[in-house]
């Protein structure tokens, strides 16, 4: 694949890993061991058409949901870990 130089320059200066999570709203152990439901997890609906972000519950997860839509669950299991940023 070949990118253009000035592409590639913009995405070398845009690293979406790069933030900082505040201690409080990491999500080390599941729902039930923090006495919440399953339910109860944030959720985060981004929408593509005018960079409306709403933070929310999944419990309202149907308020978000129109005939049609697509939605994608991840079962994968997680592991503790960092992901390793090459300079």
């Amino acid at each position: 694949m070949t990118v253009h130089p000035l592409v590639l320059d913009e995405m070398q200066r845009f690293d979406p890993l790069d933030f900082e999570l505040p201690a409080e709203l990491e999500a080390g152990e599941p729902p039930e061991a923090r006495s919440l439901d399953r339910d109860e997890v944030r959720l985060m609906v981004s929408y593509k058409g005018d960079d409306q972000i709403i933070h929310t519950r999944f419990r309202d997860l149907p308020d978000f949901l129109e005939a049609g839509d697509m939605l994608v669950v991840n079962t994968s299991g997680t592991m503790n870990a960092a992901i390793q940023q090459h300079a």
